[in-house]
């Protein structure tokens, strides 16, 4: 795992687009079947309705509340913003 600080249930602010920060709540912390590099992965469910998808296979949540991001690029999130 890239950071003990990833855990299911931790709630972060992540960036949605340039200058668009969104709360959200890790619901996934592991590999994606579909990603050939076996990099680690962060499913979030967001606060709001601006994510690509609904979690696919790896958590469940409303319709475009759900985001992927790289573990490294989220622990890089995390630290900025403590």
């Amino acid at each position: 795992m890239a950071d003990a600080d990833l855990t299911v249930g931790k709630q972060m602010l992540f960036t949605v687009g340039t200058n668009q920060h969104v709360n959200g709540t890790i619901k996934y912390v592991g590999r994606l079947a579909e990603d050939p590099t076996d990099q680690q992965w962060v499913g979030v469910e967001l606060d709001e309705a601006v994510g690509r998808h609904s979690g696919r296979h790896y958590f469940s949540c409303a319709p475009k509340h759900g985001l992927f991001v790289k573990a490294a690029t989220a622990v890089a999130a995390s630290v900025c913003s403590d």
